[in-house]
């Protein structure tokens, strides 16, 4: 997972999250939470003008499934992970013929 930061103002943080395997996220019964913890009590402001608390610098937001649960989903999993599988069979048999001929040719 990569995030950047697109915009900020006084009131607002707005952050751009992208997952490596965005199909994998929350795809099971209970959804993953997301957790940002603001450290620096003095970025904290409450609505109110006063500084944050420590207990509620913490917000968890449950990640909601990236692709929605269909058919067609079902069917892209499976693709996606037969050709993880595929390119994993193609790099260790590449390896090992590199091998044989490497030693071939000594």
């Amino acid at each position: 997972m990569t995030w950047n930061a697109t915009e900020k103002t006084a009131r607002n943080l707005t952050l751009e999250i992208t997952f490596a395997e965005a199909y994998k996220v929350s795809a099971s019964f209970n959804p993953e939470v997301f957790r940002i913890i603001f450290n620096d009590p003095l970025l904290c402001y409450s609505a109110r003008g006063g500084i944050i608390a420590e207990k509620n610098r913490l917000l968890t937001k449950n990640m909601p499934r990236q692709l929605p649960q269909s058919g067609e989903t079902t069917a892209l999993e499976v693709i996606v992970e037969v050709m993880v599988v595929g390119a994993k069979a193609v790099f260790v048999s590449n390896f090992v013929l590199n091998f044989f001929l490497t030693a071939a040719l000594q």
